[in-house]
């Protein structure tokens, strides 16, 4: 590819086209990442060690590109949105709403957003592949659709 990149919308667009997903700095709405900066801080208090998602989601929190609520892209997974996802290696395609840890119930195909797939996919767009790494494995994931609520899910601090 020629340098400089040739002009773009945003100027980070070209960053999209070189790096892999899991490197691209998230999106996260000016909502979200006050109530994930609140999970954080009331996970770092507690005694147990951090998880690799907890991990992932503070270091993703910390160069995530922050926008107002009216600027937030459609396509990027928000605290309470539904999103379709594909296991590439299986193809297995599953649909999961990500949500703060007290509202998750698997069963319902609510994930926290503390799990491992629910960290990985938390402030991407529609089309990003990512890994997600689960106790003893990894697994690619494509991320096929994002569904927004009609009203947004309570968040970690209202919950």
């Amino acid at each position: 590819t020629a340098w400089p990149p040739p002009a773009a919308r945003d100027p980070l667009d070209f960053l999209e086209q070189e790096m892999p997903d899991d490197l691209i700095p998230v999106t996260f709405s000016a909502d979200d990442a006050e109530a994930l900066a609140a999970l954080m801080h009331e996970v770092s208090c507690k005694l147990r060690p951090a998880t690799p998602a907890t991990e992932r989601l503070s270091e993703m929190l910390y160069a995530a590109r922050i926008a107002p609520e009216g600027a937030m892209p459609a396509d990027v997974v928000r605290l309470g949105a539904a999103a379709t996802y594909t296991e590439l290696a299986s193809g297995a395609q599953r649909t999961v709403r990500v949500v703060a840890p007290p509202l998750a119930d698997a069963s319902s195909g609510r994930i926290s957003v503390l799990s491992p797939i629910g960290s990985a996919l938390i402030g991407r767009r529609a089309g990003a592949v990512v890994q997600v790494d689960l106790p003893g494995s990894s697994v690619a994931v494509r991320l096929d659709a994002v569904e927004h609520a009609m009203a947004r899910e309570p968040t970690a601090a209202a919950a």
